[in-house]
């Protein structure tokens, strides 16, 4: 029995040792792991230094260099509040942002994307070492002056041109300075994220240009219904209600003007789920788009077959289960398809490519996206946008000498102050310009969103 005891007391030492042995080794193998990875990483941004050493240069579409390689350095806007409005788009070397140019066109960038034939030409001239140069359709200036607009407020701004497709400003922040994103330094919270093209909001009252579109389009509508706003809905105390007293007898063009949830959520209620879910997706919400080779959000929208929640999502309010959620590009991609007749075109951020030798290649084409919506139905919701800016809540958005036509949107958010939008566009050939503006935590669309919105109207038609 003593001899029994004797080696059970071996064993436990014995299992003792050996456990302490395997989990010393599993703590200096998870060292020797840790220090491999960080040796690995470094060697990855020296390989990528190197490599970005004669990488072609980004430009605006005005000439202004964003980003090009001297004396063996990667170098970006000399203005840091350029550098800082254009960083979402133009990106680092390092990569660290995802989703940027020089990270989706590196081969572009780096001379990687050509043929053979070609590289051995370039050889031959003594120009092969060099990569090729992108031209953006962004307006640096512009950007700069949208990224100023937003200051120390999160947010978004975008503007395109509705005719061609162009995205001419992309404004997220905040933002911060290429070199600190490069040394990984001072970074505030989100700040590399890019919430112009990867943003998910819910649009608030914009929403109500598909519900309006929903309508337009139902053999429920009826040009005489209305209803009178005394500011809780008529259908269930509940349902989607506004602040106050309300806004009195309106019809369905003063309603969108003035914006009424009251109207607009029994118009939700009287569509039903299925037509409601049917005319969001008619207008793309849910396809997704891209920017040339970068990639947007997909915007969202799900509720259930419920009255009280279908009130609430044709307000664009997602309440309780339903979600809804579209970013500043698309918002600003629907406004352009409105003002275009219908029709919204093909996104783009690259004009064109250049060699080493100055030759163009890859140049923009305008094309078609996809029809959302007929000629007769646009021109009705144009109308419905007009009167928002010339008499509603989106008047601060109003442009002396220019028609626009836009919907403003002013969103609940759980756990802070509402966020404030404006969607819209100039009704114009010659200043063919949607814009969204998002501002977190900015109250109202019509108080703060809109005047940025008209704004930054005002000096893309300046420059002109």
């Amino acid at each position: 029995m003593k001899k029994l005891i004797f080696n059970l007391k071996i064993m436990l030492l014995v299992f003792f040792a050996l456990s302490l042995l395997l989990t010393g080794g599993l703590i200096l193998q998870q060292h020797r792991s840790k220090t491999r990875l960080a040796v690995a990483a470094g060697e990855n941004l020296i390989s990528l230094r190197q490599r970005y050493s004669q990488a072609g240069s980004i430009y605006d579409i005005n000439g202004d260099i964003l980003a090009h390689s001297e004396n063996g350095i990667r170098l970006y806007h000399e203005n840091d509040l350029t550098a800082q409005a254009v960083l979402h788009t133009v990106g680092d070397y390092t990569q660290r942002i995802d989703n940027t140019i020089e990270t989706r066109y590196q081969p572009v960038l780096l001379g990687n994307s050509r043929n053979i034939l070609h590289q051995l030409w370039l050889d031959v001239k003594g120009k092969g070492l060099g990569g090729d140069d992108i031209t953006l359709t962004l307006d640096s200036d512009l950007t700069t002056q949208a990224y100023k607009l937003l200051g120390s407020r999160r947010g978004s701004i975008v503007l395109l041109n509705y005719k061609t497709g162009e995205i001419i400003v992309s404004a997220s922040a905040p933002s911060v300075n290429p070199q600190n994103v490069i040394e990984y330094v001072d970074i505030p919270d989100t700040s590399l994220f890019n919430r112009s093209l990867r943003g998910s909001y819910a649009p608030g009252s914009v929403f109500k240009l598909v519900t309006a579109y929903a309508w337009l389009n139902s053999e429920k509508y009826d040009p005489r219904f209305h209803v009178v706003c005394a500011g809780e809905s008529t259908i269930h105390p509940d349902y989607a209600n506004e602040n106050g007293d309300g806004h009195g007898a309106v019809d369905f063009t003063s309603a969108f003007a003035k914006s009424c949830n009251v109207f607009f959520g029994e118009v939700g209620v009287l569509l039903g789920q299925e037509e409601l879910l049917a005319a969001a997706s008619e207008l793309g919400i849910g396809t997704g788009y891209q920017v040339d080779l970068l990639n947007g959000a997909v915007s969202s929208i799900q509720c259930e077959d419920s009255d009280y929640l279908l009130s609430w999502l044709s307000v664009g309010q997602p309440t309780d289960s339903s979600i809804l959620s579209m970013s500043p590009i698309e918002m600003a991609r629907l406004a352009g398809g409105i003002a275009n007749s219908g029709v919204v075109m093909e996104s783009h951020i690259i004009d064109h490519l250049t060699d080493p030798e100055g030759r163009k290649y890859q140049k923009l084409k305008i094309s078609e996206d996809r029809r959302i919506m007929s000629i007769e139905t646009a021109s009705k919701i144009e109308e419905l946008m007009i009167e928002a800016v010339k008499t509603g809540t989106g008047s601060s958005a109003a442009v002396d000498g220019l028609v626009v036509a836009g919907k403003t949107g002013t969103v609940q958010v759980e756990g802070q102050d509402n966020n404030a939008l404006f969607c819209g566009y100039i009704v114009s050939d010659e200043y063919p310009y949607a814009i969204t503006v998002v501002i977190e935590e900015g109250i109202s669309g019509g108080g703060q969103a809109a005047p940025a919105a008209a704004e930054i109207l005002s000096w893309a038609v300046d420059r002109e």
